[in-house]
């Protein structure tokens, strides 16, 4: 009988140290695959952005002075407070830059 539990206690001891690497490999990609999205919302914010500068000055024959305007009149959707939005304009008929810098949270 002691052979028996002995040999079921390794098996179990097995099995906790497997399903215990698993479970840090699954965290792991969790964090990865989470990076990943943040990087391709900010993306996807950023060519939204861009589209509607454009829909914009085609549309109007000028870029607006600040995102409000674009959020107002071209449906654009910017979570401020998920990005803080760097908007620098130089004049009406040059393109704005516009940096979104991802806020801590």
């Amino acid at each position: 009988m002691k052979r028996r539990s002995c040999g079921g206690l390794k098996a179990l001891i097995l099995t906790i140290c497997l399903l215990g690497i698993v479970f840090v490999l699954l965290f792991q990609h969790t964090g990865a695959l989470s990076k990943s999205l943040e990087i391709q919302s900010q993306q996807a914010a950023q060519t939204a952005i861009s589209r509607a500068l454009m829909t914009c000055y085609a549309v109007e024959g000028f870029y607006p002075s600040s995102t409000d305007y674009l959020e107002k009149n071209y449906s654009l959707y910017i979570d401020h407070k998920k990005y803080l939005v760097d908007y620098r304009m130089f004049s009406t008929n040059l393109m704005p830059e516009v940096h979104l810098i991802p806020r801590s949270a």
